[in-house]
């Protein structure tokens, strides 16, 4: 899995009882390296976990390939990816088990909960026996399960959000064009670039600030935004390997991209309720803060 993504993804794999081994990511993606995938899988390997980081989908193709190859399941975080496509296909549409979030911050919400989706009828059989305490029919349990089962009342709410979450990507990947057009090009400032074929979901609008080449450091310029009136925020300030649950997995000079990234993203507002002003707005208060002339 990736060493750059909410503690989440690895928790979920030490709760099972297995360990989660974590690999770099791609610099200008932000999404798990394949070849640092490579790099890692032993014989003890049993999965991958790619990451939809920010909307961003992974590079779907690349691991499913090296998957096959060493006869490993992929399991796909999309916990910030509702709305992504890549190859044409949404990504939820990939095999073997894909994840998603519906916490309030996301694409779409249900106020909490996710959902998972599968094209293999029979984890599909299993899953729904765990979330409802293994019942395969009125009190009778065939398995140890849990209640994980979503309430009628989330799930009329993420019915309505699933109807507007067409519009609300439209949204987020018009306001993302604005933001990377106005703010490309300038000294120590990287925008997100989308990976060929896919549909970036926008989720996050990250970018990263080089401090040496900007003049400022990352949290120097959220807290100069704060004064414009501007929110932002920083996903994540730790990477897995530093996070204190997974002390003693690695070193910083062993994921040089993830511990970077760390240092220097910051999450700009992209969602449907921005509009075109605002974004100009934004891009017109980080070039004045980062003293950028503009055009």
């Amino acid at each position: 899995m990736p060493d750059f993504t909410f503690v989440a993804t690895g928790a979920m794999v030490a709760a099972a009882g297995a360990k989660p081994v974590f690999a770099d990511v791609n610099p200008k993606t932000f999404t798990i390296d394949v070849a640092e995938v490579e790099r890692v899988i032993t014989a003890r390997t049993r999965a991958i976990v790619p990451v939809h980081l920010y909307g961003q989908p992974a590079d779907i193709a690349g691991l499913t390939r090296l998957a096959r190859r060493h006869n490993l399941r992929i399991i796909w975080d999309a916990a910030q990816s509702h709305g992504a496509h890549s190859q044409g296909r949404d990504v939820g549409s990939f095999q073997d088990v894909v994840c998603y979030s519906f916490y309030p911050t996301k694409n779409m919400t249900t106020g909490e909960g996710g959902m998972l989706t599968t094209s293999h009828n029979s984890l599909a059989k299993q899953l729904r026996l765990l979330r409802s305490h293994g019942e395969a029919s009125r009190y009778r349990h065939v398995r140890i399960g849990f209640n994980f089962r979503t309430t009628d009342i989330a799930s009329a709410i993420g019915n309505v959000q699933l109807a507007k979450l067409p519009k609300a990507i439209i949204a987020r990947q018009r306001n993302a064009r604005i933001l990377t057009q106005g703010l490309s090009g300038i000294p120590g400032l990287q925008t997100p670039e989308p990976a060929p074929d896919t549909g970036h979901a926008f989720s996050l609008f990250t970018i990263c600030i080089d401090a040496k080449h900007a003049g400022m450091s990352r949290d120097e310029l959220a807290a100069a935004l704060k004064q414009c009136g501007i929110q932002s925020a920083v996903h994540y300030p730790l990477p897995l390997h530093r996070q204190p649950v997974f002390r003693g997995y690695g070193l910083d000079r062993d994921f040089p991209i993830s511990a970077r990234l760390a240092r220097s993203v910051l999450s700009l507002p992209v969602h449907p309720g921005v509009t075109a002003d605002d974004c100009h707005y934004i891009v017109q208060s980080v070039r004045e803060i980062l003293r950028v002339g503009n055009d």
